[in-house]
Order: structure tokens, then sequence, then C-alpha cells
């Protein structure tokens, strides 16, 4: 029955790929689309001045106590010590303090025992699980493959621990960004790094499709959502079948980023996935057949069989049995006014996905760092300065405080250098993080200062 269905909507589809069909026109991206805020480049305020001068601990503060002050609200008194240790405790470790840590600490009289303290639990295993678990949600992380068997991905456990050391080993973010699209394209390419691209390899997977080839766009489909989701905060995925109907987001930039993961393959006997040598792809090549169960650790994840990319094509109606133009890879139009240049083919891999991941990560691109830095601060405080963590586009919450997500989105890059430690480390020690949660009774004319947010 399901071969019948399957047919029947290939005969329909055909009919729409008949080449005296219109084929689907590529919008034009206009400067007022280019207007959307998220979409600006980022550009380092002034730090505000604040009447207060006592209470500002860092630029963080100047920024949320100018927002007060404009309401004519005063920032929440400090938390008790206690409620700060054990509110620290959890937010890097995922752990509360024991009663001897308790005990030290509030014993501590010393003015930067709460700097030492910051310092000592992000130095910690459990801070790189904490915040492993944080971005292993954000990437669709899975150990089964879903659908009717729910098959064991395996060795997908090794992508879990490179995500774990990589934030304990404080990774500069863009290079752990580099690694997960295109760790084994790297000129430096090794096997941690090629585990890391475990990311392409985590959504779920149907070992026995009803169509094959819509199953294939459907596991592209996965790739494109992922990765536009977690690094730049847009709903691509929409426009798989049809324009955006909100985002100046085509089907064509769709396509283009479906072009980049198409050379991609899945190592598989049948129902059963395979694992692969966690091995650079000049160093995969050069073992012969026997020496692949004894060239060190396995690793799971897609892999590129050849330098020479297929074809693609835009589906329309999004079915993989009605091809349209062929699209060559490529990013939003809207966030490049000039196609940023993609590399030739290497020697084993097309390196788009290189090309890709240096797009992402280049400082002009005006949504990696404000993605990254809205998540950090999400974490912390329970709600996104962006309340749609994952969109960024009309549809998604404009910044409470888009000058401070700014701020922080150039600080993050070009005084931390990517590092996620030194952007924890600045949010901790902020007067605003140390605010009382607790409620207080209305009239008073002051506020908690996450609630200026609102």
């Amino acid at each position: 029955m399901l071969a019948a269905l399957a047919s029947a909507v290939r005969a329909e589809d055909a009919k729409h790929a008949d080449p005296g069909q219109p084929t689907l026109a590529e919008p034009h991206v206009s400067e007022s689309d280019r207007e959307h805020w998220a979409y600006r480049p980022v550009r380092r305020p002034q730090v505000p001045v604040v009447r207060d001068i006592q209470w500002p601990r860092n630029p963080i503060d100047a920024f949320v106590l100018a927002r007060l002050e404009e309401r004519g609200w005063q920032p929440s008194a400090p938390a008790d010590r206690g409620a700060l240790l054990r509110r620290v405790f959890l937010d890097v470790t995922g752990l509360p303090p024991s009663l001897d840590e308790q005990d030290t600490y509030l014993a501590d009289d010393a003015p930067d025992a709460w700097e030492r303290l910051v310092d000592d639990l992000m130095s910690r295993p459990a801070y790189g699980e904490r915040w492993g678990r944080h971005w292993l949600d954000v990437v669709r992380y899975a150990e089964t493959n879903g659908y009717e068997r729910d098959a064991i991905k395996p060795f997908a456990w090794r992508y879990r621990d490179w995500a774990i050391a990589a934030f304990s080993a404080d990774k500069p973010y863009d290079r752990m960004v580099l690694e997960q699209l295109a760790g084994d394209e790297l000129p430096d390419a090794d096997t941690e790094s090629v585990i890391a691209t475990g990311f392409n390899r985590l959504g779920p997977w149907d070992d026995e499709p009803a169509d094959v080839a819509q199953d294939r766009f459907d596991q592209l489909d996965d790739l494109v959502q992922t990765t536009s989701l977690s690094f730049l905060g847009l709903t691509l995925g929409c426009a798989r079948c049809h324009h955006h109907k909100y985002d100046a987001l085509s089907t064509h930039d769709y396509y283009r980023m479906v072009a980049v993961f198409a050379p991609l393959e899945r190592s598989r006997d049948g129902r059963s996935e395979l694992d692969l040598p966690a091995l650079a792809p000049a160093q995969r090549a050069m073992l012969a057949k026997d020496a692949a169960a004894t060239a060190g650790p396995r690793g799971y994840f897609l892999h590129e069989s050849s330098a020479n990319a297929p074809a693609t094509h835009i589906l329309l109606r999004g079915r993989a049995s009605a091809p349209g133009p062929i699209v060559e890879p490529g990013v939003p139009a809207v966030l490049a006014a000039s196609p940023p240049p993609f590399l030739p083919p290497g020697d084993y891999t097309t390196r788009r996905r290189l090309s890709l991941a240096r797009w992402i990560v280049d400082p002009a691109n005006p949504l990696t760092a404000r993605v990254i830095v809205n998540r950090v601060w999400l974490y912390h405080f329970g709600t996104g300065l962006v309340r749609t963590p994952s969109d960024f586009g009309i549809l998604g919450s404009e910044p409470t405080h888009p000058e401070l997500l700014d701020w922080l989105a150039d600080w993050f890059v070009h005084d931390a250098g990517w590092s996620l430690k030194r952007l924890h480390r600045l949010i901790l020690t902020s007067s605003t993080y140390h605010m009382s949660s607790a409620e207080r009774p209305p009239g008073k004319g002051d506020w908690l200062a996450v609630e200026a947010t609102n």
C-alpha cells in the first residue's frame, strides 16, 4: 500500500517537474530587508553613563542600570551569600554545593572570594558536563535513530565527550563551529576534529523508508535546519517548499545550503549503521580495507567519498521526484550582499562545509556572536536578551536590550577571543547576576532588573 501511495505521489509530482511548467523565481532582496535588526552589522555601542556610579561592576551593569534609570526604577538588593552560592553552583556545574563548600565560602571574607569561586567552578569537570549538555540539547543529540526500531547510533557518545571536553578546555567557540561542521576538511584535521563532525549525523534516521529519495532529502533538511537554527538563529527550514512567509529567505537560499551538505554520505549496511575510523580523509584513504575494525578510535559521522559534488536541484513543492533548476552552494542572500567565495574542491572532499563554516564564524557575520551570547545569557537568567534563542527573524522577539546584546557580541569576538569561560565570568561577576530574585512589595519605585526587559 505504501509503495502504491509513493508511486501516486511521484506521478503527481512529475507534472510539476515538467520543463514547460513555470519555475520558482528568486525574490529580490532589498536594502530594507537587510535593515532587520539581526541582519545589521554588529557595532559596539558606547557604555552608557549612569547616575549611580557605585552599583555597576562592569559594562553589563551599566546597560541594565541605564534602562532602569530611564524608568525611574532601582535595581534589587543583592541576594544573600548563601543564595548566591547555590545559584552559581547550579548554573555552572548543575550541582548544589556540599556542606563543606558552603562553610568554606561563607567563612571567606576576602574581597576576591567570589571571583576565585567562579574560576574554581569553571575548572571542574562538572562545568563541561553541565554546559556540554546545554549544547547537546541545541544540536538534537541522541544516541538512537528514532522510528520503529530506534537502533543505537554506534560511537555517537564520542561526540558527546567531544562537546564536554571542548567546554572544559574553553575551546574558542569559532573553532568549535569549524570542527563540528567541517572538522575533516580543516588543514589540521585530526581524530578530535573528525569526531566533532558527528554533529552532522545526530538526526533521526529511518532505516527502511517508503521513499528512499525523499528520505535522503529529509536527512539533508535536518542538517540545514539544525545548522541554521543552532548557529545563526534562522528558520531557514521554512523555505524548503516555498519562499519563507515572513523572513527574507528564499527557497533558493535553502537549496544553496542543501548543496553544501549534499556530498555527505552515511556509512551503512542495509538497516545497520556503520562507524568509521576517526581519521582525517587523507589518512583514511591510505588505509587498506583489512586495516580499517585496527585504525584507532572509531567515530560516528558522515563522510564525503569524493571531491566531486553531486548536482543539487531545487525541489518543486519540496518533493525529491520533482527536481527544478540546479543551484550552487551558497548562503542566504539577505546576509551577504556579495556572495562569499567557496573554496575549490580539495584532494578528498568538496570543502563546501569548510567554506560555509568559515563564513559563519567570520566576525562580519551579524548573527553568530549574537546568537551564542544570547544562549549563554538565557541559561544564566532563565530568559534571553532575545527571548526566541533560535529565531532571530521577523517573528522572533526583538532584543530587550539591543545595545547590551551588541556590546556583548562584539566584546566576545574581539576582546574575549570567542572564549565562553570569559563570557561566563563577565556575567557571573556582574551586579546584575548578584541581585535577589525575591518578590518585593509594589509601590516602592523599583523592580528586578530582569523585569526591566519586559
